[in-house]
């Protein structure tokens, strides 16, 4: 049998077998002495997987908290905020789908509104724009730092500066770079960060970071509290007393090998990447769908294409039938980037260690039979 290829890591990548065998110990250790004792024994694991995560992301002590998925994460914002009317969200171009869809309907519950930052001819969020759209009604600063297409890798820092000006909280999800692209919430003014885990650090299913400054601790509502979260004091109070202990070990397990690496990951990855861009070139009818495609360095690991007279779904479901898994991303997904470019869909190919030249050969030789 020929083995399937992963080129579809930005949306879920394998678990490290450091992770697999952290959830499969938990379980046994469940079994063998039961699951509420064992939750007590792992105690303090779990507060050491705090303090990894908050190294990770530049945050304080008390600054990180798990929940079970990032949209998990973004509800609590998006209700936290509790908005009044004629109160605005401002979204950055690179925007996930999934953002947009719940800051517009507390909005609308509110009287309030979402509006799309413009986009720069390289894809990035026009700060002009921004600076001319800020006043003293904007309550929020939202942007995904590499949208899901990963054309373009938005200016955080400046666009936190802009913010604050007026006082805004500056929301970030970093799902598509936590763990390549090296992030601090102090340093680039981050109040809110939401982060897959299990994309670029390699963690399970079920298991996200949200990262809450000081300021976005006052400001925010944190969730109806369970027997846990009422006897905290820190953005602790946004997690509950219920979830899968194995999971989320599994994910520390997985944090742990990623916590000291990003920058070396990340070099790694734009370089393979940019093999990939160089390979995917040679398919006839083949676009790049990144300022600058082709004649500079891949920006990041996640490539985002298009073939000539092929459409992306039909294209994603062919490979998938050779053994190559790739995505086919829909406008839904990233609404003002995919509208900006006047697309419904496009392809995408994402890296991450374990992929070299013989896997790209592969992927290629594919990508030119369904073009021919």
């Amino acid at each position: 049998m020929i083995p399937r290829l992963h080129f579809n890591h930005s949306a879920a990548s394998p678990c490290p077998p450091e992770a697999r065998a952290a959830i499969a110990d938990h379980l046994a250790l469940e079994q063998a002495i039961g699951p509420v004792e064992a939750a007590i024994a792992v105690a303090p694991r779990l507060a050491a997987m705090h303090r990894t995560a908050e190294a990770l992301v530049g945050a304080a002590p008390g600054q990180v908290a798990f929940t079970e998925g990032q949209g998990r994460a973004l509800s609590f914002v998006a209700s936290g905020l509790r908005l009044s009317p004629g109160d605005r969200i401002l979204c950055a171009p690179s925007e996930w789908g999934g953002t947009v869809s719940a800051f517009e309907a507390v909005a609308a519950e509110a009287g309030a509104t979402v509006e799309a930052i413009p986009m720069t001819p390289d894809h990035l969020t026009d700060l002009d724009a921004l600076a001319k759209m800020l006043d003293e009604r904007v309550r929020l600063v939202s942007v995904t730092s590499v949208s899901v297409s990963g054309t373009a890798i938005q200016p955080i820092a400046a666009i936190a500066a802009l913010a604050q000006t007026v006082g805004a909280l500056v929301a970030v999800d970093a799902s598509q770079s936590i763990g390549w692209l090296p992030l601090d919430m102090g340093l680039q003014g981050i109040d809110i960060l939401t982060a897959s885990g299990r994309k670029y650090l390699q963690g399970p299913r079920g298991v996200a970071l949200l990262g809450l400054s000081a300021r976005a601790q006052e400001i925010l509502h944190p969730p109806p509290p369970d027997d846990y979260s009422a006897r905290q004091s820190d953005a602790l109070r946004w997690e509950s007393a219920e979830y899968s202990y194995a999971t989320r070990l599994g994910f520390g397990a997985a944090l742990d090998l990623r916590a000291a690496t990003v920058a070396r990951l990340g070099a790694e990855l734009i370089a393979t990447a940019t093999r990939l861009e160089r390979a995917l070139l040679t398919v006839p009818g083949l676009r790049l769908i990144r300022p600058n495609g082709g004649t500079t360095p891949a920006i990041g690991p996640l490539v985002a294409f298009e073939i000539a007279g092929q459409e992306p779904g039909a294209v994603q479901r062919a490979l998938h039938g050779e053994g190559i898994n790739i995505a086919a991303n829909l406008a839904s997904y990233a609404p003002y980037l995919f509208a900006a470019l006047g697309r419904e869909s496009l392809l995408r190919a994402s890296v991450h260690q374990g992929i070299g030249d013989d896997e790209i050969d592969r992927l290629g030789a594919a990508l030119k039979r369904l073009s021919a």
